[in-house]
C-alpha cells in the first residue's frame, strides 16, 4: 500500500473504531444510564486523552465523536428524566428543570458535531461561528434549567433576583476582565460575537453558582447540578473563543462531557419543590452576603484605573459598562420593591398587633436575659395601672410578692437553660400601680430565636376573681357545712403535715348512735341540731391544738398532739360530753357514743390511721354504748381475718367449696339413731376451721346468705336420699338463717330440692336458731301459730317440720313458746345442767300440753343423759351420745344402729 494511502487509513481506521466503542456505550447507557453513566464518561475521557497524543487531527475527530456521543446521551438521559418527572407529578413544574438541562445538552451535543463538519468541510471560521452560537444558547438553557430546579428558586421573584444577581455579577467580572486583561493585551478588536459569547459565558457561570449556593432546597444536589453545568459551559466556551490546540480541544472534550453526568445525578433526586413556598434563606457562605457590592465595586476601580491609565473607553467596555449598569438599577429597583413591600407588610402587623395587644386580657411584657423589663403592653395601665417609668428598666421579680418570687425564678431559670417544656402558667402575686397585690397566672415563653422579638415574653392575667372563687372552693370542699369543722380531706391533710414534723399524734374517732331515732321522732332539723351541738361539745372538750373534725354521718374525730395512751381520757370525756341529753325546743332528746383510739406513730399513711380509729369505735359500738377502744394488733389480726373470710366465701359458695358434717340425734330410750343435723363447717388453709356462726354473719352481710342455705339445703337432702336408698329410715335437720323464714321464695326452693332427692317432706326439719328470733322479727311473740308469717305456713303444708334450736340460749323465754308456730323445739343445755335441770321439765311438759315434740342440744354426760330421761326427754344430740363427723362416718355409724323413724 503506497505510504500516503497508509497515512489516510490510519485515521479512518480510527475513527472507525471510535464510532463502534460510541455505539456500543451509547447502547449499555440507555440501557441502564445511571449506573452506566460514570463509565462511560471516564471511557470517553481515557480515549480522549490517548487520542490527543496522537496528531491534531486525531485529536479533532476523536474530541468531535466524544463530544458528540457524550453529550447526545446525556441529554437523552436527561430528556427522559425531564419525561419521567412529568408523567409522575402530572405538572410541568418539576421537570422544567431537567428538560432544559437536557435542552442545553442537546444545543451541545448538535453544536459539536455541526462544528466538526463545518470545520471538516468550509474550514475553521465556520465551525468557530456554530460554536459561538451553540455556546450561547447551551449557557442560556443551562442557567435557566438550574433556576427552575425543584427547590432551587421557588417562586418567580426568587428566579429574577438570582438572574439579576448573576447577570449583575457576570457583566462586572466581564468588564473587569475586558478592562485590566483583555483590552491592554492588544490582541485587535473582537469580534461582536466572540464578545457576546464571553458575556453570555460570564453571566452564565455567575447565575449557575449563584443558583447552587442560594437554594432554598435540595441545595446539596443543586450544587452538583451547578458543578456540572459550568463544566460543560466551559466545554463549550474554550473552543468558541478560539482555544483550539490540541491541549484546548482535549480539555473541552473532558469538560463538555464530565459536566452532564453531575447534572444527570443532581436533577435525578431533586425532584420536589418545597412545600409551603420557599424554605429558610442560606445565611452562610459567601452567597449569603449582598452580591453585587464587591463586583460592582471592583468594575469601578477598574473602570477608574482605566480612565486613568488608558484613556476613552472603547466600545465593548462601554456596552459592557451601560448594561452594568442597567442590571444594577434594575436589581436595586427590585430590592426597593422587595423592602417596600416588606416595611409596608411589617407595618400592618406592627398596627394588627398594637391592636390586639391593647386590647387584650393579658399584660405582655418582654425580658431581656437579666430578667429586666424591656417592654409592657398599651393594657399595662388600663389592667393593673401599671405606667412605663414604674416597670420599664427594673427587675421583673421586683414586682412579684416575696413569698411567690422563688417559684417564678425557677421557672424562669428553666427556659432561659431550655429546660422547661410546659406552658402550664405559674400562680403568683403581682404588685399593681396602686401598691395592692393582684393574683395572676403567667405564662413565660422563650422567643430568643425570633430576631423580631429576641427576648423572653411573658403573659400575666389577672385572675383575682377565680383565685378568690377557687380559694372559696377549696374552703368549701374542706369544711363541713352543717358544723363549719374541717373534714375528712382536711383533716387528712393536716394529719399528713403533722406526721411530717416526726411530732407524736393520735386520732380519735366519736361515734354518736340514736341520732337516726331523733329524725324519726323530730325530723331532720332536730337531728341536724343534735349534730351541731355535739361539735360545740367535742371542740370545747379538745386542747387548743387539737384538730376537730367531722366526717361522714354522725361520726367525729379529733387530732390530739399526744400519745395513744394520754388520748385515752380525752375519748372518755369526749363520749360524756356527747352523750348528755339534748334540750331542743321540739323536747329533749338523747343519743349514745363510743370511740376509737389510733395512735400515729413510725410509718403510717393518715387514712389508714383514721380508718384504724373507725374500726376501734367499731368495736367499741358492738361492745356496747359509752366505751373506748383502741386500736392494737389483736385488733389487725380479727380485721385481716374478717377481711379474708370475706374475700374469699362468695366464691367458695359459689364453688361448693364447703363441707357438711352430720350428728346423729339419739332416741334417748333405744340408744338408736332417728335423726341427723347437717351443720356446716369450711376450712381455709390460714385461718383454718370458721365457725358455722361466723360464715353466716359474713354471708348475711355479703348478701350471699341465701345461696349458702340453699346449696347446704340440697346437699343435706341428697345425702338423706342415698342413705334412705341404703335402708336408713332418717330425718334430716338443716339450720336456715332466720332471715330465710321470711322469704316468700323458701317454700318454693324448699319444695325443689325435696323433688331433685326424692326425699319425703316429713323427714325435713328446717332449724332457726333461739338468739336470732328476738333480733329478726321472723316469729314474733304476739302471732298464734295459725297467724304464723306465709312463708313457715307454707312450709308446715308441705310437710316440712319447723324447729327451735337452742331454746334457753337467747331471750325468748317460756311465756314466749305458745305463740311460736314451731313443730319441735331443741332445749339448750343450759336448762339440763345443774343446778336448772328442773326447768327442762317445764318445757317437756309444756310441749306436751301445746302438741310440740322436745329433744335436747348438748348432751355431754352421763348426768345430762339422766336428767333428760327422767324429765320424758325422748330425743337428744351431743358428743356424749355421737359427735359430727363427715358422711362416711356416719355412715358406719348408722349401720351398727340401726335407725327407726322419728
Amino acid at each position: 500500500m503506497p505510504p500516503n494511502r497508509r497515512h489516510r487509513a490510519g485515521p479512518e481506521r480510527v475513527a472507525a473504531r471510535m464510532r463502534g466503542l460510541a455505539r456500543s456505550m451509547v447502547e449499555q447507557t440507555v440501557a441502564a444510564p445511571k449506573p452506566a453513566l460514570g463509565a462511560f464518561a471516564a471511557g470517553l475521557t481515557v480515549a480522549a486523552v490517548v487520542g490527543g497524543l496522537l496528531s491534531l487531527t486525531v485529536a479533532v475527530v476523536i474530541a468531535t465523536v466524544v463530544a458528540t456521543v457524550g453529550t447526545g446521551v446525556s441529554a437523552f438521559v436527561l430528556i427522559r428524566l425531564s419525561l419521567r418527572i412529568h408523567a409522575r407529578a402530572h405538572s410541568f413544574g418539576p421537570c422544567r428543570g431537567a428538560g432544559y438541562l437536557g435542552l442545553g445538552t442537546a444545543v451541545a451535543a448538535a453544536t459539536t458535531a455541526v462544528a466538526g463538519v463545518l470545520a471538516a468541510v468550509s474550514g475553521p471560521s465556520a465551525a468557530t461561528i456554530a460554536l459561538q452560537m451553540g455556546t450561547a444558547t447551551a449557557a442560556t438553557s443551562y442557567a435557566t434549567g438550574l433556576l427552575l430546579l425543584p427547590g432551587a428558586a421557588p417562586t418567580v421573584g426568587a428566579r429574577l433576583r438570582h438572574g439579576l444577581d448573576g447577570a449583575g455579577i457576570g457583566t462586572a467580572v466581564f468588564l473587569v476582565t475586558w478592562l485590566l486583561v483583555l483590552a491592554p493585551a492588544g490582541r485587535g478588536v473582537p469580534s461582536g460575537a466572540q464578545v457576546l459569547v464571553g458575556l453570555t459565558v460570564s453571566v452564565a457561570l455567575a447565575v449557575t453558582v449563584i443558583t447552587g449556593l442560594r437554594a432554598a432546597q435540595h441545595r446539596p444536589l443543586a450544587m452538583v447540578c451547578a458543578a456540572g453545568a459550568a463544566l460543560a459551559v466551559v466545554g463549550m466556551a474554550l473552543p468558541a473563543l478560539g482555544r483550539q490546540g490540541p491541549g484546548w480541544l482535549l480539555a473541552a472534550g473532558v469538560a463538555l462531557v464530565s459536566g452532564p453526568p453531575f447534572m444527570i445525578f443532581g436533577a435525578s433526586r431533586a425532584t420536589t419543590a418545597p412545600a409551603g413556598g420557599a424554605a429558610a434563606p442560606y445565611r452562610g457562605g459567601l452567597a449569603a452576603h449582598p452580591l453585587l457590592a464587591v463586583p460592582v465595586a471592583a468594575a469601578v476601580g477598574a473602570a477608574a484605573y482605566h480612565a486613568v491609565t488608558v484613556g476613552p473607553f472603547d466600545r465593548v467596555a462601554g456596552t459592557v459598562g451601560i448594561l452594568l449598569i442597567g442590571v444594577v438599577v434594575l436589581r436595586e429597583s427590585l430590592g426597593a420593591l422587595d423592602v417596600r413591600r416588606y416595611a409596608t407588610r411589617l407595618s400592618e402587623q406592627q398596627a394588627r398587633f398594637q391592636a390586639l395587644v391593647a386590647g387584650s386580657a393579658d399584660l405582655t411584657m418582654v425580658l431581656d436575659t437579666e430578667l429586666v423589663v424591656r417592654w409592657q403592653s398599651p393594657a399595662a395601665a388600663r389592667l393593673f395601672g401599671l405606667s412605663d417609668q414604674d416597670v420599664l428598666d427594673r427587675p421583673f421579680l421586683a414586682r412579684v410578692h416575696t413569698d411567690d418570687a422563688r417559684g417564678v425564678a425557677d421557672r424562669l431559670t428553666a427556659v432561659l437553660a431550655g429546660t422547661c417544656d410546659s406552658d402550664e402558667p405559674v400562680r403568683s402575686r403581682l404588685r399593681d400601680g396602686f401598691g395592692g397585690w393582684r393574683d395572676t397566672d403567667s405564662v413565660i415563653r422563650d422567643m430568643r430565636f425570633a430576631p423580631e422579638v429576641g427576648a423572653l415574653v411573658v403573659h400575666v392575667r389577672d385572675v383575682a376573681d377565680v383565685a378568690g372563687l377557687q380559694r372559696r372552693l377549696d374552703d368549701a370542699t374542706r369544711t363541713d357545712p352543717l358544723t363549719g369543722l374541717p373534714n375528712e380531706r382536711r383533716l387528712l391533710e393536716l394529719t399528713a403535715s403533722r406526721l411530717a414534723t416526726g411530732s407524736r399524734a393520735a386520732i380519735v374517732v366519736v361515734g354518736l348512735h340514736g341520732v337516726a331515732g331523733v329524725n324519726e321522732l323530730y325530723g331532720t332539723a332536730a337531728g341536724d341540731a343534735v349534730l351541731v351541738r355535739a361539735a360545740e361539745r367535742i371542740r370545747a372538750d379538745a386542747d387548743a391544738d387539737d384538730v376537730v373534725a367531722r366526717l361522714s354521718g354522725q361520726r367525729f374525730a379529733v387530732l390530739t398532739g399526744c400519745s395513744a395512751l394520754r388520748a385515752y381520757p380525752r375519748a372518755g370525756r369526749f363520749v360524756e360530753a356527747v352523750a348528755e341529753p339534748y334540750e331542743l325546743s321540739c323536747g329533749p332528746a338523747r343519743v349514745t357514743a363510743c370511740a376509737g383510739v389510733a395512735d400515729l406513730h413510725g410509718p403510717v399513711e393518715p387514712d389508714l390511721a383514721l380508718w384504724h380509729a373507725a374500726t376501734a369505735a367499731d368495736r367499741a359500738h358492738a361492745r356496747g354504748p359509752g366505751r373506748v377502744e383502741g386500736y392494737d394488733e389483736g385488733l389487725a389480726a380479727a380485721l385481716r381475718r374478717r377481711a379474708t373470710i370475706e374475700q374469699t366465701l362468695a366464691s367458695a359458695i359459689r364453688a361448693g367449696a364447703f363441707d357438711l358434717v352430720y350428728q346423729p340425734v339419739i332416741d334417748l330410750k333405744t340408744k338408736l339413731p332417728v335423726a341427723v343435723e347437717a351443720l356446716l363447717r369450711w376450712r381455709l388453709p390460714d385461718i383454718g376451721l370458721v365457725p358455722p356462726l361466723e360464715v353466716v354473719a359474713a354471708a348475711e352481710e355479703l348478701g350471699c346468705v341465701d345461696e349458702l342455705d340453699t346449696r347446704v339445703l340440697r346437699r343435706a337432702c341428697r345425702q338423706l336420699a342415698r342413705w334412705r336408698r341404703e335402708g336408713h329410715d332418717l330425718t334430716v335437720a338443716v339450720n336456715m338463717s332466720p332471715w330465710r323464714l321470711k322469704d316468700d321464695d323458701l317454700p318454693a326452693i324448699v319444695d325443689d330440692a325435696l323433688t331433685r332427692t326424692g326425699v319425703p317432706a316429713d323427714r325435713l326439719i328446717m332449724e332457726v336458731a333461739a338468739r336470732d328470733v328476738p333480733t329478726t322479727a321472723v316469729l314474733p311473740h304476739q302471732r298464734t301459730p295459725d297467724e304464723s308469717p306465709r312463708p313457715i305456713a307454707a312450709l308446715r303444708d308441705l310437710g316440712v317440720r319447723v324447729a327451735l334450736d337452742h331454746f334457753g340460749s337467747g331471750s325468748l323465754g317460756l311465756a314466749q313458746l305458745p305463740h311460736l308456730p314451731v313443730d319441735l323445739v331443741k332445749v339448750d343445755r343450759s336448762l339440763f345442767a345443774e343446778p336448772s335441770s328442773a326447768l327442762v321439765d317445764v318445757v317437756i311438759t309444756l310441749g306436751n300440753r301445746l302438741g310440740f315434740e322436745v329433744a335436747a342440744v348438748g348432751v355431754e354426760t352421763e348426768t345430762d343423759l339422766a336428767t333428760l330421761r327422767s324429765a320424758g326427754c325422748v330425743t337428744g344430740q351431743g358428743n356424749l351420745l355421737g359427735a359430727p363427723a363427715h358422711a362416711e362416718r356416719v355412715e358406719a355409724y348408722l349401720d351398727e344402729h340401726r335407725a327407726r323413724r322419728l
